[in-house]
């Protein structure tokens, strides 16, 4: 497995210094958390992408893949009303064109968001099959990956386990639409992190490494939830993935991000030397 930096838990500074502190960190990549001020979409397609690239380049921090601001709103593809509905469904085209443009094949993160209650089931569930579907036609026009992630039960009420993963994957049926595991989904879920390897396979695309509690949607770094991370770095090594881990924290540190992305990348190195060390 490979680490990479995600550079949400740093919109308090200047794009520039995520690329910094992944490089001087030793992350292998970086994944794009697309929020102003750092990569809007819009902004990026505007010409912010130039400037993008041009740091991927300075730093030699390879960008393997984007997350586009998507909840709670303004977009959501399961909207009732048609012309949100398409808003929707266009940001997230030009959010695939921006990931194309990063480099090719990378992969473009999507949790759909939550539906709102009162909704009828089939309703909600053809409204985000119909619009995963025509982003996925997107994906395969520009060369970009659509990665499916399931979030808490707090954010969602449709994408939130490994099943529901590998169910939207046949509905939607493109070879341009993964699966992830975010740890914190699972914990929350009450699923076992090994269900996405044993049900994605070679599809299991990502991973976000973190650390959570089960009653709590925070992102923690190995050691401050209820995960066994030890035991977590054992399992993804022992399924052989070799896929990037993102450390996705958001602003569970705002207090000083710098001090505490270094932490957690400490952390999860010194584990991982524990485990080769026991060998």
């Amino acid at each position: 497995m490979k680490l990479s930096f995600f550079t949400g838990s740093m919109s308090m500074y200047p794009l520039e210094k995520s690329f910094e502190l992944a490089a001087e960190c030793g992350f292998e990549g970086i994944e794009i958390c697309g929020i102003r001020p750092h990569a809007y979409a819009p902004d990026l397609k505007n010409g912010d992408i130039v400037n993008l690239m041009k740091l991927s380049k300075d730093y030699k921090m390879p960008i393997i893949g984007f997350e586009p601001y998507q909840a709670p709103h303004p977009y959501n593809i399961m909207y009732e009303r048609a012309d949100w509905r398409k808003e929707s469904i266009e940001y997230f085209k030009t959010a695939l064109e921006m990931t194309a443009a990063m480099g090719a094949g990378n992969f473009m993160v999507m949790a759909p968001g939550h539906p709102g209650f009162g909704r009828d089931v089939d309703d909600k569930w053809k409204m985000m099959i119909d619009g995963l579907t025509e982003l996925a036609e997107h994906a395969e026009k520009v060369n970009a990956t659509i990665v499916l992630e399931t979030v808490t039960p707090w954010e969602s009420s449709m994408i939130i386990t490994s099943d529901d993963i590998v169910r939207t994957r046949r509905a939607v049926n493109s070879p341009n639409v993964k699966g992830m595991l975010d740890l914190v989904a699972a914990i929350t879920n009450a699923e076992p992190p090994s269900e996405y390897f044993e049900k994605l396979g070679k599809d299991m695309h990502h991973l976000h490494l973190v650390d959570g509690h089960i009653d709590g949607e925070d992102h923690l770094m190995a050691g401050d939830g209820d995960m066994p991370f030890r035991e977590i770095l054992e399992m993804i090594e022992g399924y052989g993935y070799e896929g990037y881990c993102s450390l996705e924290h958001f602003e569970e540190y705002r207090m000083d991000p710098i001090l505490f992305n270094k932490k957690a990348v400490r952390m999860i190195r010194e584990l991982q030397a524990e485990i080769a060390a026991d060998k």
